[in-house]
């Protein structure tokens, strides 16, 4: 159920999911809704942001062991979402926006889950795309700026049905960091 709640939140969004949805998206029975989710909707939200944090982490370290610098990673990362995002017909972005654009501030629950969420991911990215002569700060702010760019170029691309937004922002941000790439060395 939380794969298909991911599915629905990336497609649709938090509010316009409904139980009904869920239940014939995922095949499950009626009554497991509340074995598993005695929270409710807003348990399965967080699940979903869960399970979608665990998949980003693995798919970036994938990225991370066939590219050192950087710059590559994120210039990857941009363009799997590319092709990822043209592969849905434009039709999913990510879980974050479609649950938070929904709910926060008004779930109170749900506010501090995507915040949460969002914390972790920066967090990440600070790590792999840094080196230790950046102070963690800067760090931070960096991946901030990369998640703002990322986030932004998913809606546009939607919006737009081009994968175009994600390609050229990653590599403006690829270039950011190539910048301070060679201030580095």
């Amino acid at each position: 159920m939380v794969e298909a709640g991911l599915r629905l939140f990336r497609r649709q969004g938090y509010t316009q999911t409904s139980w009904r949805e869920l239940v014939q998206e995922s095949g499950t029975p009626w009554g497991s809704i509340h074995h598993f989710f005695p929270q409710g909707k807003v348990q399965l939200a967080t699940d979903a942001l869960s399970l979608f944090g665990s998949d980003f982490r693995r798919s970036f370290e994938a990225i991370c062991a066939q590219h050192v610098r950087p710059s590559d990673r994120i210039r990857v990362w941009f363009q799997a979402a590319a092709d990822e995002i043209a592969g849905t017909g434009y039709a999913e972005g990510c879980p974050l926006a479609g649950i938070a654009l929904n709910s926060v501030p008004m779930e109170a629950p749900l506010s501090e889950t995507c915040l949460g969420s969002l914390s972790q991911w920066t967090e990440y990215l600070a790590q792999k795309i840094t080196n230790d002569r950046i102070d963690p700060e800067t760090a931070l702010r960096l991946a901030t700026k990369v998640l703002i760019a990322f986030e932004g170029a998913l809606v546009l691309s939607r919006i737009r049905q081009s994968s175009e937004c994600l390609t050229v922002a990653g590599e403006w941000m690829a270039q950011t960091l190539e910048v301070l790439e060679t201030a580095a060395e």
